[in-house]
């Protein structure tokens, strides 16, 4: 049997699992048509789904700017509203520098520098976390101990300490 006419379809057969299919178009014109392929854009959710396909280029900077392909197909920065620093002086002398850069609706994390606190620092966490926070004292800050933590708030001794303290959780 031999084929009488070429059928471009960009549905037709259906593409494997994981891939699409490229879209064909031609100019029309008889008795020779010029065929071009291309491979749609990606149209991002707007709330009512979005398509398969190429995804928008990072503009210059993306990568060191921390951005990310979000659903509506646009680069953006992940949003964090508490990235601004508390100091809390320590009870004797030195301080903690408390900074809650994710605060999330579930994943939070509270970072906390200490620069050679001496006593006692308290800290209200400026979004609470749901469960008590996990917590990481740095090989640095090995003078350093939790006193209280609950999911709003913690304290922190130290004689005297510097390093860093991460607390994270949801």
């Amino acid at each position: 049997m031999t084929a009488s006419a070429i059928n471009f379809s960009p549905t037709t057969p259906a593409a494997p699992t994981g891939l699409q299919l490229i879209v064909p178009q031609n100019d029309g014109g008889t008795p020779t048509c010029n065929e071009s392929f291309y491979d749609p854009p990606m149209i991002g959710d707007t709330g009512s789904g979005g398509s398969a396909g190429n995804v928008p280029a990072p503009p210059a900077g993306s990568a060191a700017a921390g951005k990310y392909l979000k659903a509506d197909g646009t680069w953006a920065v992940p949003s964090s509203s508490g990235s601004s620093q508390s100091t809390v002086s320590g009870s004797t002398s030195g301080s903690a520098v408390f900074s809650q850069p994710f605060e999330g609706a579930s994943y939070k994390k509270v970072i906390v520098v200490l620069e050679s606190l001496n006593g006692t620092a308290s800290y209200t966490f400026p979004t609470p976390f749901t469960q008590i926070p996990d917590y990481f004292i740095g090989i640095s800050a090995s003078g350093a101990t939790l006193t209280a933590l609950s999911t709003t708030e913690v304290t922190i001794s130290g004689a005297p300490s510097t390093g860093a303290i991460v607390l994270e959780g949801f």
